[in-house]
């Protein structure tokens, strides 16, 4: 075990305000623009209730993850009980992995990937607890022990990525799996693995993934969507490339200014998906390229001010975990986008804090309440430094 481990930070002072108050901007113009975008589709599937996503998100995701928010932040100012929790990741970790087994047994379909648990009350995505369980316990085990000295760690870690990226693969949601490599990948970097390492990761996952799709491993229609990146005026004609012509349509006439709020054309049932993958290209839709454009760069803001808060934490668990954290919502955001703008082939990824998943939001409240948490114990006092200054 690393000397330190264990120990307890001399100071302790006020968590980082700048950081809780852009995520609340976020979270409410998400909601905003997920009201606007998912309207008509909500009006029309679930009997004239326009507001059927909305309503969800609010007392499915937003509710529960204020409250977590709030008890996580209570708790988290004590590290005695943060050392408790930190504790108790191997099992949160693989409770994680089981609801990945059960899902592949028992879960429902859809849009093509059997991802999600339903217990009638309410459903949820495993994978997502996955993303998130999985950067607790590799900065558990990184924190704990020194990688240099004990080769078998990074052999082991390598392990439960292949493990739950397998369970992933299997639903199968890929875009999921891009994402929760990346995660991987990231607190492996930032933990200090060599990058001779992380490439040949890297060029494992790509043999594999051209193994899957030239053996037919993969279906049909996911083998679609890259070639339609590959060649998209070749296949610019057929369903495969429906969805992401339409969101193509709706981003171009949005034109710099936009449509204005409620003014989609796009969302009237012409672009699939526009509560959750498609939501991106509603907004960019109605508020332009000028307004999307600066919400871009408040996530940007958002996330790296996270990173700062990294930048000034001693705590080796606490780095990783908040590292990790921020790059599993920069990732996250980063695919939605270039989906939505041809950077990279179509995927069944959402856009955080916008799109419509309650599993999501909660997860997402879940991860900015430990970063906001932990940021009480940065080397010197963030929020006011700033504000003194």
């Amino acid at each position: 075990m690393k000397k330190g481990f264990l120990s307890k930070n001399k100071k302790i002072h006020k968590p980082d305000y700048f950081f809780l108050g852009v995520f609340i901007f976020i979270v409410i113009v998400g909601l905003i623009i997920l009201t606007s975008a998912s309207g008509i589709s909500a009006y029309d599937g679930q009997d004239g209730n326009k507001y059927y996503y909305l309503i969800n998100q609010l007392y499915k995701g937003v509710l529960p993850g204020i409250l977590f928010f709030v008890l996580i932040s209570f708790l988290f100012k004590n590290e005695t009980i943060i050392n408790f929790f930190k504790n108790k990741t191997p099992i949160i970790y693989f409770i994680s992995l089981l609801l990945m087994i059960f899902v592949l047994v028992f879960g429902i379909e859809h849009g093509g990937a059997t991802s999600w648990i339903d217990l009638h009350i309410f459903s949820f995505q495993p994978s997502e607890i996955l993303k998130l369980t999985t950067i607790l316990y590799f900065s558990f085990i990184f924190a704990k022990n020194n990688y240099k000295e004990d080769k078998n760690l990074l052999r082991f870690s390598l392990l439960l990525m292949g493990l739950g990226g397998l369970f992933i693969f299997l639903q199968p949601d890929l875009g999921t799996l891009m994402v929760y490599v990346a995660i991987c990948l990231a607190v492996l970097f930032f933990v200090g693995i060599k990058f001779r390492y992380i490439f040949s990761i890297i060029f494992l996952g790509l043999f594999f993934s051209f193994f899957a799709i030239t053996t037919g491993i993969v279906n049909e229609n996911r083998i679609m969507r890259i070639k339609v990146w590959l060649n998209p005026l070749e296949y610019q004609n057929t369903d495969y490339a429906y969805q992401i012509n339409q969101a193509s349509i709706a981003i171009g006439s949005g034109g710099v200014f936009g449509k204005g709020i409620g003014n989609s054309i796009q969302k009237f049932l012409y672009l699939p998906e526009v509560s959750s993958d498609s939501v991106f290209a509603i907004a960019a839709e109605e508020f332009g390229f000028i307004f999307t454009t600066f919400f871009v760069l408040i996530y940007l803001i958002f996330i790296l001010r996270g990173f700062y808060i990294t930048k000034r934490l001693e705590n080796e668990y606490y780095k990783y975990v908040v590292s990790g954290i921020m790059a599993f919502i920069g990732f996250q955001s980063f695919v939605n986008i270039a989906t939505m703008t041809r950077i990279l082939p179509l995927t069944g990824v959402p856009m955080p804090f916008m799109s419509y998943g309650n599993s999501l939001m909660l997860v997402m409240f879940v991860s900015v309440a430990i970063v906001f948490s932990f940021s009480r114990y940065t080397k010197d006092d963030i929020y006011n430094s700033k504000l003194k200054k």
